[in-house]
């Protein structure tokens, strides 16, 4: 499988200028047999933890005195979520409810969540956060 993969970088930087003329090959399907049991998630480097959600947007009675900034300077936007309990920058995806899309940690929430796993999703108004609410028990996926 590694061979396959090698195969492929070498064939997408070096096979660039035949890229339209030979279409790439499909990848293989991942078998479990392929992956070492106990190893899944060291391979796949996807790592799951069940959280609670709850949205937020960028009104000042929800936020601090810079609304449309987040604790790590950056500027709020959609895939921007906020966690005390991940790293800054630290990439998720919720399956169940936005399948492959990825969000990156660049927020926090107020000290007194800290330690309960809850993960609040940036929402540009106030009504789409008050509408997607708080849902606990959700599967996310923890890439980096």
């Amino acid at each position: 499988m590694l061979s396959s993969l090698v195969s492929l970088v070498i064939y997408a930087v070096f096979g660039a200028s035949t890229a339209l003329a030979e279409p790439l090959p499909a990848p293989s399907p991942l078998v479990e047999q392929d992956i070492p049991i106990g190893q899944v998630e060291e391979v796949a480097n996807v790592r799951t933890i069940t959280m609670t959600l709850t949205a937020y947007s960028s009104s000042p009675d929800e936020t601090d005195s810079t609304p449309f900034i987040t604790a790590m300077g950056t500027r709020t936007r959609d895939g921007v979520v906020a966690t005390n309990d991940l790293p800054f920058n630290t990439r998720v995806r919720i399956p169940a409810y936005f399948g492959d899309k990825e969000f990156v940690v660049e927020d926090r929430m107020n000290r007194r969540y800290t330690g309960r796993q809850y993960l609040d999703l940036w929402m540009p108004s106030k009504s789409q956060a008050l509408r997607f609410g708080f849902v606990e028990g959700v599967e996310v996926e923890i890439l980096q």
